[in-house]
């Protein structure tokens, strides 16, 4: 069996997608799982997406209790120390993939074809040179062994291509042909000033995030380099401090 991962924040719109196809893949028989962390949302909880629809058995879901900020990194490693399965597909809610991309990882994976210390990125679906950095496929042991995303980058909107940078020095990428992404852009817009940070939805609603000192651009660019040079060593990898926050499964 393959697991999805994806984060949650705020985002029923997107939510529907995956809980539509998730529940097509149960009714079929197909042999995957959803896995779902909801970020700390503070209004369109993932639990009230869950009021109106059913769960399927194949789905369960996560909490992190505190609105901590742009601390999809976090929940991505709740994710992956929950995950019930060694193959593992990490995604951004807002992706869209053919029914036969995700078909595809699955066949593969009994028959020995996903090859640990490898990790597979999609391939855009309408620019198909270009390779998704947040959208890959990865065993949980590789992924624990680049140490998991650090979290260091907690409530700063930034770092998901040190953990690639990391995870590449200790496996090598392999392309599908057949596995592709569609990038539905929309989901929410960030914007800077020098203390906070501002996201704005769809709905013209907006959040705030207070930015801790790091949202200064050349102290966050000290703090990317030092993250990223502590990365490439095994000694730093595994000193990384993971789901540093209070969270509970709701199914």
């Amino acid at each position: 069996m393959i697991s999805c991962n994806i984060t949650y924040y705020n985002e029923p719109h997107f939510l529907s997608w995956w809980y539509n196809t998730f529940k097509t893949f149960y009714e079929e028989g197909v042999d995957i799982e959803l896995n779902i962390a909801d970020d700390g949302s503070m209004r369109n909880t993932a639990e009230s997406f869950f009021d109106k629809k059913t769960p399927m058995p194949n789905m369960r879901l996560f909490r992190v209790l505190d609105d901590i900020g742009f601390n999809s990194h976090g929940a991505r490693n709740l994710l992956m120390k929950q995950t019930r399965t060694e193959w593992n597909m990490l995604s951004d809610i807002d992706r869209r993939y053919p029914v036969d991309t995700f078909k595809n990882i699955i066949a593969r994976e009994p028959i020995g074809k996903l090859k640990k210390g490898v990790y597979y990125p999609f391939q855009n679906l309408r620019r198909e040179k270009e390779q998704s950095i947040n959208e890959y496929v990865v065993s949980k042991t590789d992924f624990w062994r680049a140490g998991g995303y650090d979290e260091e980058f907690v409530n700063i909107h930034w770092g998901d291509r040190i953990f690639i940078d990391c995870l590449a020095s200790i496996t090598r990428k392999a392309i599908v042909d057949e596995w592709k992404v569609k990038y539905v852009r929309g989901a929410r817009k960030v914007t800077y000033t020098k203390d906070v940070a501002t996201t704005q939805y769809p709905d013209d609603k907006t959040l705030i995030h207070p930015e801790n000192d790091w949202s200064i651009r050349e102290k966050r660019a000290a703090l990317i380099k030092m993250v990223k040079d502590r990365s490439m060593t095994p000694e730093g990898r595994q000193s990384k401090k993971v789901i540093n926050f209070e969270w509970k499964q709701v199914f």
